[in-house]
């Protein structure tokens, strides 16, 4: 176990967030919309679980620099081409991938607040931009600081997410 680079608890989200988007999509054919969004908010804290751990152990156990004071072993595969595989493909394609279901929860809260509690269409549209504005500005604190900023350096999918 000590020579993969992902922890444990990176596969396990992994999986169960795979297991509500399969539940998520069963919920939402059959019309439980307020099941749905909380299908939708649960994927997405796995996939930032998912998000937290890649980075972690992508940027700090597998660079093995001591950084934050972590003292890792680093398996004797580990090369530079693979670190920027590893960052290209599962921190950048778990962060692209969260983004997107985490706007979906958004726009599935405004559909929950429009249809099932009867507020105004616009109002529950500002309300679920509001949110997703926060949470942007949440990132973009976590992104621009010294202490985070060094971990998500080479993380550029949710840009691109929001450019898309």
């Amino acid at each position: 176990m000590k020579s993969i680079i992902l922890d444990t608890a990176f596969y396990v989200s992994f999986i169960i967030s795979n297991l509500l988007n399969i539940a998520w999509i069963i919920s939402w054919t059959k019309e439980c919309i307020i099941l749905s969004a909380i299908l939708l908010i649960l994927i997405t804290i796995c996939l930032y679980i998912c998000v937290i751990t890649s980075h972690f152990y992508i940027m700090i156990k597998a660079s093995g620099n001591g950084f934050y004071g972590y003292d890792s072993e680093i398996p004797y595969w580990l090369n530079d081409s693979i670190m920027t595989i590893l960052v290209i493909l599962v921190s950048n394609g778990i962060s692209f991938y969260a983004q997107w279901v985490m706007i979906a929860a958004c726009i599935n809260f405004g559909v929950v607040l429009c249809y099932k509690c009867n507020v105004l269409n616009e109002t529950a549209s500002f309300i679920s931009l509001g949110i997703l504005t926060l949470l942007l500005s949440i990132y973009w604190c976590f992104d621009f600081s010294r202490k985070f900023g060094k971990i998500l350096k080479f993380t550029y999918a949710p840009y691109i997410v929001l450019i898309i």
